[in-house]
């Protein structure tokens, strides 16, 4: 029924008698109003590796709806997006965007430092491999931009050292305090799982992304299962998880080393080898792309109670992406229209100058008012409103105000009933 009608109906019926005056000619009438309305259902698609999250719609201004959704990692938010590269479906009928804008919500970041002898070790100018590496992070840390959403913690030998600053000062201070004596210390991967676990657990807005960055040692041959059990546990969780490996280059090429790549690329994140050659990686390039949504509004088509998805499709950086809301309830009830002070008959009263077989009557038109009103709640623009007298359009408004409709009564000659009909 997306283009079907849907009427409400008001309608009275008056009894005056239907007789001749000498000098008058009575109409009766039967009053009703009708709305038409189009309705429009939804469509959805699975989704793909090219998978956009979409939030339900809020239909508070419906039939305004905005919504908001959240491109992959992989896209590039920093390249435009257009209103002409977005279609959105409710059902298999295509509506137009209006507008679409740009929002950094934020990250759940979280360092992870798996300590251990090679961690103590130092260069030339006496500075240990990680007093170079807390350094960088620290100064990375103090000159970032942080968005609204952004959460940073830090996990050590310890257990959580900090959890969830909405500001750099406590990770910089506690991460400027953290010295243990790295020579006598054995890497322990469970508390890099015990990181990953509080980072599931953590509850984020929509559109922040979580991300964790470990610096480690290899692990030893007996905590490869762990390492392969944090690498599903992270990508169930969509934990992407960075790791900078401190070590050897020989464990590059066995299990230990392959162990802690895998849990980088299965999870969308990123393996670096530290071997102090080679400049530090940017840790911000983590987080760049991550943290974004977008945000868009579209005229609604539905007309009908019922619960909906909205599927949308974007082309981005080259990528044609797709996904689709959840399920959402919208109710929606045709608007109730309410005649104004109708008359219960109309009388067109002969005028003097009748001459012969030839009548005059005054009264040539009727005017016919009427409000409209939205039980649901949800005020929605008429784009015209139309008059029909027993079924034949009489009058039609294009243009505001919609609420006066005219009856031209000049060819009623005899008394008789009338159904009048307006239509939004």
């Amino acid at each position: 029924m997306r283009n079907g009608r849907l009427r409400w109906q008001c309608k009275g019926l008056v009894t005056v008698p239907c007789v001749f005056l000498r000098q008058g000619l009575r109409i009766f009438l039967v009053w009703g109003i009708f709305l038409s309305l189009g309705f429009s259902a939804l469509s959805a698609s699975a989704q793909s590796e090219n998978s956009l999250q979409v939030q339900p719609p809020d239909t508070a201004d419906f039939p305004l709806i905005q919504l908001t959704f959240k491109l992959p990692a992989s896209s590039d938010p920093s390249i435009p997006l257009e209103v002409g590269q977005l279609r959105v479906f409710e059902e298999d009928w295509q509506v137009s965007v209006s507008d679409v804008s740009q929002e950094r919500k934020g990250v759940h970041f979280t360092l992870a430092i798996n300590g251990g002898y090679d961690l103590a070790v130092r260069d030339a100018n006496g500075v240990s491999v990680y007093e170079a590496l807390s350094a960088a992070l620290m100064d990375w840390a103090d000159t970032r931009r942080f968005d609204p959403g952004d959460s940073w913690s830090l996990v050590t030998h310890e257990g959580a050292a900090v959890r969830n600053q909405s500001t750099p000062g406590p990770w910089v201070n506690a991460l400027a305090a953290y010295q243990p004596n790295f020579r006598t210390m054995t890497p322990d991967f469970s508390k890099v799982e015990t990181a990953i676990q509080l980072t599931r657990e953590r509850v984020v807005p929509f559109g922040v992304d979580k991300v964790l960055l470990v610096l480690t040692l290899p692990p030893a041959p007996d905590q490869i299962e762990i390492v392969n059990r944090m690498a599903v546990e992270a990508q169930s969780a969509d934990i992407r998880v960075n790791i900078w490996m401190v070590g050897d280059a020989y464990f590059l090429n066995n299990e230990q080393g392959q162990s802690l790549a895998n849990l980088a690329s299965s999870s969308g994140g990123e393996f670096v080898h530290i071997d102090g050659s080679d400049p530090l990686p940017d840790p911000e390039a983590y987080l760049a792309s991550l943290g974004v949504v977008y945000h868009i509004s579209y005229l609604s088509a539905i007309r009908q109670t019922g619960d909906y998805r909205v599927q949308i499709e974007v082309d981005h950086g080259g990528e044609t992406y797709s996904g689709e809301s959840g399920l959402f309830h919208l109710s929606v009830l045709p608007p109730k229209p309410i005649l104004v002070s109708p008359p219960l008959s109309i009388t067109r009263q002969e005028r003097p100058e009748t001459t012969g077989s030839m009548s005059v009557y005054s009264h040539g038109q009727q005017e016919v008012k009427f409000l409209v009103e939205f039980p649901d709640g949800r005020m929605r623009d008429i784009a015209a409103s139309r008059l029909y007298i027993n079924d034949r359009l009489a009058d039609e408004i294009s243009e505001p105000p919609f609420d006066s409709l005219m009856w031209d009564l000049s060819q009623i000659t005899e008394s008789g009933k009338f159904v009048v009909q307006v239509e939004i």
